[in-house]
């Protein structure tokens, strides 16, 4: 039988925040509903509307607030 657990019982939450700079290029990437992270775009700092965003690495579990609910996580 399965044991019924909250995510923040096994992970940890890191929010490794980075301030926008106007003239480096980020890697933008987003969340299929099938799990998928993928690249969506590479643009200058200038050229995102906002000023602070977060860096991702190999192994995160990241979720898109806006997706959850079709299961882009």
């Amino acid at each position: 039988m399965w044991k019924r657990v909250k995510l923040y019982d096994f992970l940890e939450q890191r929010k490794e925040q980075v301030l926008i700079e106007s003239d480096i290029e980020y890697s933008l990437v987003t969340i299929s509903n099938r799990g998928e992270v993928k690249l969506r775009e590479k643009k200058k700092g200038g050229l995102i509307n906002a000023q602070k965003g977060y860096c991702i690495k190999a192994g995160d579990f990241i979720y898109s607030r806006l997706a959850v609910h079709t299961g882009a996580f």
